[in-house]
């Protein structure tokens, strides 16, 4: 709990100390492609860790401010990635369950946000590299998964999990317009709650089990970006 509110402090602040010259900065919007990675694209379904996410896409916006000319400065970001489940485990998934299964799966959203360090070089040659590393406080939202079987209805609801991690990652800058990006984003382990519901539509009677699980998120992003 210290860790938390000490990074939304930090990222607070941070926010406050570049809003006060947002004039001097650029904001830039940035869209691509999503890449699961570790335990979070796992698509081994019997594996407790695996988030069998499969490659998905996102888009967000991004705040630079420079200090003076030395290519130094910070940047603040907000970003929404969206990932479904791979195909294979869709498949396995079905593969454990009768035929005539109404199967809706779950899907991941991801909403990292992101204070840290930025550096551009200094270039009159049409192209620059950046670079940036910060910290994160990323909000992870799962939707239902819902299975119909017969007269029975099996759903998994989720609630919102939070936690801290970090982005790191560079790449260029062309014509001081438009980047070509890969981050890294390392978000951490999420502590996850939600609820599975049984409900028997025949008796009209409904049963409920809590539901915990942990599930790291690392992500790979690889976007292009257009200044605004």
């Amino acid at each position: 709990m210290k860790k938390t509110k000490l990074i939304a402090t930090f990222l607070l602040l941070l926010f406050f100390v570049t809003s006060n010259a947002f004039s001097q900065g650029d904001f830039s919007f940035h869209f691509g492609l999503s890449f699961p990675m570790s335990d979070f694209a796992d698509g081994n379904i019997q594996d407790e860790e695996a988030g069998c996410a499969g490659v998905g896409f996102g888009f967000g916006l991004q705040y630079v401010h420079p200090f003076a000319n030395s290519g130094l400065g910070v940047f603040l970001g907000g970003y929404y990635n969206y990932n479904g489940l791979k195909k294979e485990a869709k498949v396995d998934i079905e593969d454990e369950l009768p035929d005539n299964a109404d199967i809706t799966f779950h899907k991941y959203f991801n909403i990292p946000i992101s204070a840290g360090l930025n550096y551009t070089s200094q270039s009159d040659e049409g192209v620059s590299f950046i670079g940036n590393i910060g910290l994160t406080y990323n909000f992870l939202t799962i939707t239902d998964m819902v299975i119909k079987i017969n007269n029975e209805d099996i759903t998994a609801k989720f609630d919102l999990a939070k936690n801290m991690g970090f982005i790191i990652g560079g790449g260029i800058l062309i014509n001081k317009k438009t980047s070509i990006e890969i981050n890294y984003l390392g978000l951490g382990k999420h502590e996850i709650e939600g609820k599975i519901t049984y409900y028997k539509r025949l008796l009209n009677s409904t049963h409920l089990e809590n539901l915990q699980i942990e599930q790291k998120v690392t992500i790979l992003t690889l976007t292009i970006g257009f200044k605004l």
